[in-house]
């Protein structure tokens, strides 16, 4: 373990992080890995008091670590440290694309870059062969159901949503979109079920939040 600070910990990974972050991710991966276990740096994202080595910890997992330690680091969520829960947020969407398939992987990447274009009939096509190919990948149905709410079919898009969940129930992205949909659908009872869980997961989301008041200030006044 390299040291280099009061706490054994900040200095050694903040200042990998500064040598290694703008070179290819295996040099920092491999780096990383040469000091901490994946272990160490889930420990230290989530329970580290100083803020700055949580955010490095946070980013470091999310170039190291893999699928099974989102559902973990998203008690991270709920830190109310300035700045750690935007890190904690970046990870998990890194986390959340990564399957354990190069060729997943690359689908999802270019998939995502079709969805960013507007081209969403060509990114669809990708996100279904995601999910043919890993069907217990919870992204590839998230993905495809951001697609869906851009086309404005609800029905698929929400089908998608509880699929993602029903794999990742901290997924906070699906949840929030599943109740845009119900929302688009008019379902209110729905849409704010939806809204209440992706806020359970992620509290710092104010324009959920902000749904949430609308739709109860509108049942209430039925």
């Amino acid at each position: 373990m390299l040291t280099g600070s009061s706490n054994g910990h900040t200095a050694p990974l903040t200042t990998l992080l500064a040598l290694y972050t703008h070179t290819d991710s295996a040099a920092l991966e491999q780096a990383v890995l040469a000091a901490y276990s994946k272990e160490q740096l889930l420990s230290l994202a989530l329970e580290d008091a100083d803020f700055e080595t949580r955010k490095a910890a946070t980013y470091a997992l999310s170039v190291v670590g893999d699928l099974s330690y989102a559902e973990p680091l998203a008690a991270a969520l709920h830190t109310d440290l300035p700045g750690v829960h935007q890190t904690v947020e970046q990870a998990l969407w890194c986390l959340w694309f990564k399957s354990g398939r190069a060729d997943v992987d690359t689908l999802m990447q270019e998939g995502a870059r079709l969805l960013e274009s507007q081209r969403f009939d060509d990114a669809n096509v990708l996100f279904d062969r995601v999910i043919a190919l890993a069907p217990d990948f919870a992204e590839g149905y998230n993905q495809r159901a951001v697609v869906s709410y851009l086309q404005e079919d609800w029905t698929r898009a929400i089908q998608d949503c509880q699929a993602a969940v029903s794999l990742n129930p901290v997924h906070f992205g699906a949840l929030a979109g599943m109740g845009h949909c119900y929302l688009q659908c008019q379902e209110l009872q729905a849409a704010l079920t939806s809204y209440e869980k992706a806020l359970a997961v992620n509290p710092h989301m104010p324009a959920i939040q902000s749904n949430i008041d609308r739709i109860r200030k509108f049942m209430d006044e039925a």
